[in-house]
């Protein structure tokens, strides 16, 4: 009878993570890195990562999306960068962009952006007060 250590099946020791392995695997997580990707460099299953670095993967993300939150409102409110204070206004403040493109004599194409605050009903007007107009302004209905 053989005995199991004979056998062509070793079991793996178990994970058993350090420090330096938590930080990196937190510094992965946080930079966006897919988990198969860090189970792949850390040579262990996925299960094991998710299992063994749960704490590290769950920071890792949120860090990670601090991190761009943070760049992102410096850039919106630094008076520099038109193109993230527009998507800060959108997606933060509710404001809708509507415009134009058209094409100078250069051949170079210009648009205009115009931002429009959310409009908030606070109440109801009365009937037959309200004209609702298309984009040349014909009244509709």
């Amino acid at each position: 009878m053989k005995s199991k250590s004979n056998s062509k099946h070793k079991r793996r020791k178990a994970h058993v993570p350090t420090p330096a392995e938590r930080a990196k695997v937190g510094r992965m997580a946080s930079m966006g890195i897919p988990q198969y990707q860090i189970a792949l460099v850390q040579d262990i299953s996925e299960k094991t990562l998710r299992g063994k670095y749960r704490e590290e993967l769950s920071k890792g993300a949120v860090e990670a999306n601090l991190r761009v939150t943070e760049t992102l409102f410096q850039m919106a409110t630094s008076g520099t960068n038109a193109a993230a204070s527009i998507f800060w206004a959108k997606t933060r403040c509710g404001f809708k962009a509507s415009g134009t493109w058209s094409v100078d004599g250069s051949g170079r194409q210009k648009a205009a952006v115009v931002l429009t605050e959310p409009a908030y009903v606070t109440e109801v007007p009365p009937a037959g007060s309200v004209q609702v107009t298309d984009s040349d302004g014909e009244r509709i209905g």
